[in-house]
This record gives C-alpha cells, structure tokens and sequence, in this order.
C-alpha cells in the first residue's frame, strides 16, 4: 500500500524482480502478498491485519448462494463463500467421507454398504470425491438437531409433507413436498425419504378432503 512510503516499495518492487528469477507468476503472487515482510518485517504484521480485515469485509459483501432444481430429481446448488465458512463445511464434510472411531478405527459409512435405497454399488465401482462430498453433505443435514435452528415465524422452519398414514407407517409409496426451491424440481418423494424426515420432526397430522382442501387438523 501506498502508506508503506516510496523507499519501502521500491525495495520491495526491487525484492519482485529479484525473485522472478527463480519463481513462475503463480508462486510471485504468493510471495507478493507477503513481500513486506521481507523487505519491512516491521510494519508487517499491521499492515496484514489491516489487508486480512478487508479481505473478510469484502467477502462477507460477496457472499452467494443459491439453489435451482433441475428437473430430473436433481437441484444444482452453486455460489461462493468466505474461506472460513468453506474450511467449516470441508472439515465437516470429512468427518463423514473418511469417519474414524475414538480408538482411530475406520467407521462403515453410505460408501462401503450401498446406496441410501439399499443397492450395492457393486464390486469395484469407484466411488469420485465429487459425490462423496454431496453423500456427505446429505449426511450432515440429517445430524442437525432441529431444537436448535433458528425460529421462523414462531416455530422451527418447516417442511410440509403430504402422505397417508398406512404409506408412512409402511415406507412404501409416494409423498408429495411443498419444495420451496426455484426450478423445475420434482414435488414427489419417496415413503422412505419421507420416514426419514419424520424421525426428527414434530408430526400435525392432517385429513384432506378428494381436492385436497384440509378437512382437519391436528387432532
């Protein structure tokens, strides 16, 4: 920054040159973020916090995420977060494609049985890091306790399932879901999905009239 003074910055442009002898550019913008201190150990360690500062403010402005649903069961999550939000979810995310027991053992995990819908993948099909970090990101989800997020208009967030009690009871059928995300996304689930997410919720039951208007609720 210009605040170094003209003497530092000619030492340090000086320093740049030098090293771009022996170092390709991706390497000189490394070692350009961190050339102050080489050439003014002293200001240094302000002048990083300062740069480190911005950087977390800007991030923090530029942050996105969204989600759009495909149109084949599928809904593509895209945007960008700061860095230390990202090395949360990757150190998260780990947990669950390489889980280890207290005594250091290996845990079985959705890669060594099957499939969440109980197919084997088959002997010697490869398993890419792409899809075990979503597996994982599915498994993550199903351990948040729901106690625990936050109130949404004076109640936990919810998600409304439609499904008779015998299919519920049963896993087998369809349910039908209010999906909330943007796109062309499927409004069925699976009866077994379905069971999933009333392990951790707060069933109202409900009798639907042959429109589906609610005939009665919650009793």
């Amino acid at each position: 920054p210009d605040r170094v003074g003209a003497e530092v910055i000619a030492k340090a442009e000086a320093e740049l040159v030098r090293l771009a002898a022996d170092h390709d550019p991706k390497d000189l913008t490394v070692l350009g973020r961190r050339i102050l201190q080489i050439v003014d150990p002293e200001r240094f360690e302000d002048e990083e916090r300062r740069r480190l500062q911005g950087a977390e403010r800007q991030a923090a402005l530029r942050q996105r995420l969204r989600l759009r649903a495909v149109g084949d069961g599928l809904t593509r999550i895209s945007g960008v977060l700061p860095d230390a939000v990202a090395a949360r979810l990757a150190t998260y995310l780990h947990a669950f494609t390489n889980p280890r027991l207290a005594d250091g053992a290996v845990r079985g995990s959705a890669d060594d049985a099957g499939t969440a819908e109980g197919e084997e993948r088959g002997f010697g099909q490869a398993v890419n890091r792409p899809r075990r970090l979503a597996e994982a990101f599915g498994q993550l989800l199903e351990t948040l306790d729901p106690k625990r997020l936050p109130i949404h208009g004076g109640d936990a967030t919810n998600v409304t399932v439609t499904i008779s009690l015998d299919a519920l009871r049963d896993g087998l059928g369809v349910a039908t879901l209010d999906n909330g995300v943007p796109g062309d996304g499927f409004e069925a689930i699976t009866a077994a999905h379905a069971r999933r997410l009333a392990c951790n919720a707060r069933i109202i039951p409900a009798v639907l009239g042959s429109d589906s208007e609610v005939l009665d609720l919650g009793r």
